[in-house]
């Protein structure tokens, strides 16, 4: 018998091992082990093999005696009453209302004799299409709050990010995390330009964003609140993101820090992310250049840079060597 070691055995695969070993077992006497191992096969995959292959006793169902001409209506003026119940809920029906006293298996048997099982349609499954990306500032915010522990007490950071940049507009730390927490944040980073923006609001199903507080201050502002998928933090990937580069970088440490030092490092790290730190998702360049500046403008003049940069080097070593070649 070829083998190859590793491979999966199909069911007449595994038939023949077990009656290659029980043949050779009786003619030869020879240890299961030993020809185990020249076959490639454990032990353990062996008397898997060897149980599959012993069939199972089954008892057979009792009939009992068939359903009566009373029975059979009644089970049939039920299932055309109720056309698409499955046949479980209809033996309850039937015993629930005393109308028969029968078991699932005889509706089954009866509804499948009178072809009266009803195939339901699969239901349209329903596609969620990615929205289109925001083509400029202000068009999309992000908000979302990051629990904070400071001195073993829990803060509560509220971020509003701009989806096209990335640019942390504005910040609160607080110590709740009722509806007005996030009402308030917006309501001030609305107030920082002029004119007012209108983006729309893409948050979770936190129970700050279902509040009736909540609505009536996205309807009076005219600002868009866009819910997302439930249990799909994914739609909110923008702000999760900047809440990790928070921990990671910003605010690493924080559990010993005051509110005072939480609230100056916050404002220093904010300042650090929007208008310093390269952004991997904007070609390297902060956040404030996509947001307040020209990105194209910005990616050409550090290109241009780059090539004056590899130009000069090449000047400054041709002049090194010829000085090296006249001293010489």
């Amino acid at each position: 018998m070829a083998l190859i070691a590793k491979r999966h055995k199909d069911r007449e695969q595994r038939g023949q091992i077990v009656r290659a070993i029980e043949v050779a077992k009786a003619r030869t006497g020879s240890a299961v082990g030993s020809m185990l191992k020249e076959l490639g096969v454990s032990r353990a995959s062996y008397y898997r093999y060897r149980k599959c292959a012993i069939p199972k006793d089954r008892k057979p169902r009792a009939q009992g005696a068939p359903l009566t001409p009373a029975e059979r209506v009644g089970v049939i003026d039920v299932a055309l009453a109720h056309p698409l119940t499955g046949y479980k809920s209809l033996t309850w029906i039937l015993q629930n209302e005393a109308i028969a006293g029968v078991r699932s298996h005889h509706v089954l048997k009866l509804l499948r004799q009178e072809n009266l099982i009803v195939r339901r349609e699969a239901a349209a499954r329903v596609q969620h299409t990615k929205p289109a990306a925001p083509a400029f500032p202000n068009e999309v915010w992000h908000i979302d709050l990051m629990y904070l522990s400071l001195r073993s007490k829990w803060w509560y950071l509220v971020d509003i990010l701009d989806a096209y940049s990335r640019y942390l507009v504005h910040w609160t730390l607080n110590d709740s995390m009722a509806s007005d927490t996030v009402t308030l944040t917006i309501l001030e980073a609305l107030e920082m330009w002029s004119p007012d923006p209108k983006p729309a609001i893409v948050h979770d199903n936190g129970a700050q964003f279902v509040s009736k507080e909540w609505r009536a201050f996205t309807g009076h502002h005219g600002l868009p609140s866009i819910r997302i998928r439930l249990a799909h933090p994914q739609s909110n990937g923008r702000i999760e993101r900047l809440h990790r580069t928070h921990r990671e970088e910003g605010l690493a440490g924080a559990d010993d820090w005051s509110v005072t030092q939480a609230r100056t490092t916050l404002a220093r790290w904010s300042e650090q992310y929007n208008n310093r730190r390269p952004h991997s998702a904007l070609c390297g360049l902060p956040p404030v250049v996509y947001y307040l500046g020209e990105p194209d403008a910005a990616v050409a003049q550090r290109e241009h840079f780059v090539q004056a940069a590899a130009e000069a080097r090449v000047n400054y070593w041709r002049q090194h060597n010829d000085a090296q070649v006249s001293n010489s």
